[in-house]
């Protein structure tokens, strides 16, 4: 069952509607244009810092590579580096006059890297012997050219060092001697007082500072990072919470880090490899040849913290604006409704028959409007109610004389019916009685026609017959001439068939002599073989020719026995032809009798045929007179007969039209009585209306 909703409800409804839609579309711009805002700050204050990070870092670098220039030039590296490079050549690291020379310098240059924050400084001759540390670690007195240090990062500096004749830095590496990765910087050593090559100044960077750098976490907040990354993808600086140091180890495998590496420079949102929301910027670090990546990141969640609290603050100003626009709605829809409710509670009494109740209204604006119109309307309807009260009292007397009037209306008319149905039903009965003479006379009429008709066709049968005997007679005399014609051709054929009797019998004689010529024929090929044969080689050619006519013999005697049996033949069914011509003779002989018996049956037919037509023909004058006075008498009956019928149909219809008037008195009675009953009904109902 479908809910039905009021107006209060409705109206309170679309009030809530038109106000709390635009209340969420304003609090959904503000989110978003906040988010907006908050992003946009979030990047640039992450860019300004990756930016500052890379120019402190890349500072750093050329501060190294400054450091290591001015160490070249410095006084104590010209004193110390020839005096060292000439003592350990002379005897190693065990001669004495060497250590006592490296001693001189030891303290200078202990103080010189914790200074500049280097880790240790080398002296490498021109053959990549290590001459001097300040550190003393296994690596002194290595060479960096053939020994283990080739494929370090020292022996990569060096060679770089002599290859460009300029400083060099070599990358983040695993360096054995230290038992941590190491960078260098490395840079050629000339002797300022000959001009001439002398070796190698090399500084092995401490990552110290480069961390200090990378992990001031200044406007990065809990979660901010900066790290560097190298080219192999692996750390260059230690992560924030890091204890010991991963730098040129682990490898960060992550979106950002493959971008940053391939020399991109973006901010955007992704994942950290914790699987952390992050937002992060990155930008390639390239410093004399290094591919380093800075990236700079911080998690979604605090940077918009911010945008949390203010989402928060939000929701709550909305749902009291809302609150707000709530109440404000149920109080203006009331003051809508509650006029509105005064008018249906009016209308429900006047459906209820009720217009005692007047309309008051309370209000100048459309409802109050409303409700004065809706209060003429009852006093008009009050009006309307008396008046029609008082034209059904009237209609109520007149209606009663009219329906006493139409019933006695209705047995009149019915009466004058009743007597014009007798009248028609009397016409009917003469009409019925003249149907039986009429039907008697044209009973008779059919008979006579019939007898007419029937001597007209036996007059027409005995003329045909007539007509047929005489075509008979003519047939017949035609058949006898036709048989005389067949017993003629008979004997004829008689007579050839004796004829071919006798022609076969000469051909037989004439076959037997012929039979005589061929065997006297074969015993003479016989007897010429036989003389051929005694001839020899002579008789050759006889004996072709006997045999030959040997052979023609043979063939003609053959033919001569075909031939006979071929006469015989005929002669057999020469002879059954005979027969049955002789059968034939007498069956026409026979039907030349019974042709001539015919011819005479048939003259005796023509001649009683021709008295019985002329019989026949005066018999159906005499009809012929008879039906025509019999149609004449037929139809004097029928005009008497449709007087009688018109004059039946007359009464009947004025008595049909009695009984239709009849009816329709009778309908008008009915319809009286209903216009009366309903005259009653409708002046109860305007007494149902109370008025006052």
């Amino acid at each position: 069952m479908r809910m039905k909703w009021g107006l209060y409800p409705k109206m309170l409804l679309a009030f809530l509607g038109l106000a709390i839609v635009p209340i969420v579309l304003i609090g959904s711009f503000l989110y978003v244009e906040t988010k907006s805002a908050l992003t946009d700050e979030a990047y640039a204050k992450l860019e300004a810092i990756r930016d500052a990070k890379k120019a402190t870092v890349t500072q750093h670098i050329d501060e190294k590579f400054l450091n290591l220039e001015a160490l070249a030039e410095n006084e104590q590296v010209q004193q110390a580096f020839a005096p060292l490079t000439k003592q350990f050549a002379d005897g190693g690291l065990a001669n004495d006059a060497y250590q006592q020379e490296a001693k001189k310098f030891d303290t200078y240059f202990n103080q010189y890297i914790e200074q500049f924050g280097f880790y240790d400084v080398f002296f490498i001759d021109p053959d990549g012997n290590v001459v001097y540390t300040a550190f003393k670690e296994p690596d002194l007195g290595q060479n960096v050219v053939t020994g283990d240090l080739k494929s370090s990062g020292l022996g990569k500096a060096y060679q770089d060092a002599l290859t460009k004749q300029t400083g060099v830095i070599a990358d983040y590496a695993y360096y054995e001697p230290s038992k941590a990765p190491a960078a260098f910087f490395a840079i050629p050593y000339v002797d300022p007082k000959t001009n001439k090559p002398r070796g190698v100044l090399a500084l092995q960077l401490a990552g110290d500072r480069i961390n200090q750098i990378m992990k001031t976490t200044a406007g990065l907040g809990k979660t901010g990072e900066s790290y560097l990354v190298g080219a192999d993808q692996r750390l260059r600086s230690d992560f924030r919470a890091t204890k010991q140091t991963e730098v040129g180890e682990k490898r960060v495998q992550s979106t950002p880090v493959k971008q940053v590496v391939a020399g991109q420079t973006k901010t955007t949102e992704t994942t950290d490899t914790d699987g952390h929301e992050v937002v992060t910027s990155f930008t390639p670090l390239k410093i004399a040849g290094l591919n380093w990546g800075l990236i700079t990141e911080v998690h979604t969640e605090e940077v918009f913290a911010s945008l949390s609290d203010f989402v928060q603050k939000l929701l709550i100003a909305l749902v009291a604006l809302i609150a707000l626009v709530a109440l404000a709605a149920i109080l203006f829809t009331r003051t809508l409704v509650r006029p509105i409710r005064a008018l249906l509670h009016s209308a429900g009494a006047i459906a209820e028959h009720d217009l005692s109740q007047p309309v008051v209204a309370t209000s100048r604006d459309e409802i109050g409007q409303l409700s004065r119109l809706f209060e003429t309307m009852r006093l008009s309807l009050i009006n309307l109610v008396q008046r029609v009260d008082a034209m059904s009292r009237t209609i109520d007397d007149s209606l009663a004389e009219l329906v006493v009037e139409a019933e006695e209306t209705g047995h009149g008319t019915k009466e004058m019916a009743t007597a014009m149905t007798g009248i028609a039903a009397t016409a009917q009965q003469q009409s019925g009685a003249f149907d039986g003479h009429t039907a008697s006379l044209q009973s008779l009429t059919a008979t006579i026609e019939q007898t007419a008709q029937t001597s007209a066709l036996v007059v027409d049968s005995a003329s045909r017959s007539e007509n047929l005997a005489t075509t008979g007679r003519s047939d017949l005399h035609a058949v006898t001439e036709q048989m005389q014609s067949i017993q003629n051709a008979i004997d004829e054929a008689a007579d050839k068939s004796r004829r071919v009797q006798i022609a076969s019998e000469n051909i037989l004689e004439i076959i037997s002599i012929i039979e005589s010529i061929a065997n006297e024929t074969n015993l003479l090929s016989l007897n010429a073989s036989i003389e051929a044969a005694r001839a020899g080689e002579q008789g050759k050619g006889f004996v072709v020719v006997a045999r030959e006519i040997q052979n023609l013999a043979n063939q003609s005697k053959q033919s001569m026995v075909r031939v006979q049996e071929t006469i015989d033949s005929i002669q057999l069914e020469t002879k059954q032809l005979e027969d049955a011509m002789a059968r034939g003779t007498v069956a026409v002989q026979d039907g030349v009798v019974r042709v001539t018996e015919a011819t005479q049956s048939f003259d005796s037919i023509v001649t009683q045929s021709k008295g019985v037509t002329v019989d026949m023909a005066a018999l159906s004058e005499t009809n012929r007179d008879v039906l025509s006075t019999a149609s004449h008498l037929v139809a004097q009956a029928e005009q008497l007969r449709a007087g009688i019928i018109a004059s039946a149909q007359d009464n009947q219809h004025a008595s049909e039209q009695s009984l239709a008037f009849s009816e329709r008195m009778d309908v008008v009675h009915t319809l009286t009585e209903e216009i009366y009953t309903l005259s009653r009904e409708l002046h109860e109902t305007i007494n149902r209306y109370t008025l006052d």
